[in-house]
């Protein structure tokens, strides 16, 4: 530690730290001993990774004595600097005003992060408890099987953190302590056999196992599922656009039973079936099954694919009005017969 003697005022402190810069401050004494326990103290605070008060000694925003008071009487602890007592939605969003080099899309999507992190946060959470509101939202995210929020807005926290206060600060290092939720990449996704769908139902309350049923026999996205119309013998979904061939899979399905339109957010679908059937359950597993059954029914393969959506457009205008009526009327049967006798063994 070097030390500069001025005409006016006390000796100024000069040290160096790497990963936080210079300090270049007025010691506030002219006792040699004080100063040297304050050289002691930064060493100390160094080493034990308590970088924050050393950059608030960089930046003047605390005085080297009453820091040394604090870390002398062991009540460092209890010490609160300005940034910890800061509101945090109020610098999440001063951040987001000023931060340069970032697109505007990307800020907005960082913005929409923030308001879903800060939603269930108190009013008055200041930068401290931070850590606290993202191990909360993870744990809320990991309920409803949504990783990637998660990790997106852990990410997102993260920059904010170290564009504000540095990568070197402690709230830096505990909010990055918190790990990110593992993705579900390898999950089964072969058809279910009726016995485990009927078995999957009784678990469930009767809107969400007849909507559970209504996916198995109609093979939708939830997307797709939204758009279902529910007519006398045949149920019309209006697929979503296919990139690759710039069409859509608009299509018709034999209507089986008493299909329902959904009551409920994907979300909460989900995790009444992963509640019922456990991690291997999953909505997009029930299209699968829609596929099985049909095979297992002995649906000629062809409308097996126009049912699924994985028909070229040009294929389903081969067939006329009449054929089509037809078609959907002959394996309505096969698998309502099929489905009978699948239940009759339950």
């Amino acid at each position: 530690m070097t030390m500069t003697t001025t005409k006016n005022g006390t000796p100024i402190i000069k040290r160096k730290f790497k990963g936080i810069g210079r300090i270049f401050r007025r010691a506030g004494t002219d006792s040699d001993k004080t100063r040297r326990e304050i050289g002691v103290m930064m060493d100390t605070m160094y080493r034990q990774g308590q970088w924050k008060f050393l950059e608030a000694l960089r930046d003047g925003k605390v005085s080297f004595l009453e820091l040394l008071e604090k870390w002398a009487t062991g009540k460092l602890n209890g010490f609160t600097l300005v940034e910890d007592i800061r509101p945090v939605k109020v610098v999440f969003s001063e951040w987001l005003d000023k931060v340069e080099g970032i697109a505007p899309e990307t800020i907005k999507s960082y913005r929409s992060c923030g308001n879903v992190l800060f939603a269930t946060a108190r009013d008055d959470a200041v930068m401290s408890d931070l850590p606290a509101i993202v191990a909360a939202y993870r744990e809320s995210c990991k309920t409803r099987c949504v990783e990637v929020q998660f990790n997106t807005t852990r990410a997102v926290v993260r920059s904010f953190v170290s564009h504000t206060i540095g990568i070197h600060n402690q709230l830096y290092g505990q909010v990055s302590d918190i790990k990110p939720l593992p993705h579900q990449t390898k999950r089964n996704v072969n058809g279910l056999s009726v016995a485990e769908v009927y078995s999957i139902m009784e678990k469930l309350p009767e809107e969400f196992a007849m909507m559970t049923l209504t996916l198995a026999l109609t093979g939708c996205g939830w997307k797709e599922y939204q758009t279902i119309e529910i007519l006398a013998d045949r149920v019309l979904v209006h697929g979503m656009k296919m990139k690759r061939i710039d069409a859509r899979r608009d299509r018709i399905i034999p209507r089986i039973g008493n299909p329902v339109k959904p009551s409920c957010s994907q979300q909460t679908f989900s995790r009444k079936l992963k509640e019922a059937g456990g991690d291997d359950v999953f909505a997009y597993r029930l299209r699968h099954t829609f596929a099985y059954w049909m095979n297992e029914a002995g649906i000629n393969q062809v409308r097996r694919e126009q049912y699924m959506g994985h028909a070229p457009a040009t294929m389903t205008a081969h067939y006329t009005r009449t054929e089509q009526d037809k078609h959907i009327a002959e394996d309505g049967k096969l698998l309502s017969a099929w489905l009978a006798a699948e239940t009759a063994k339950l």
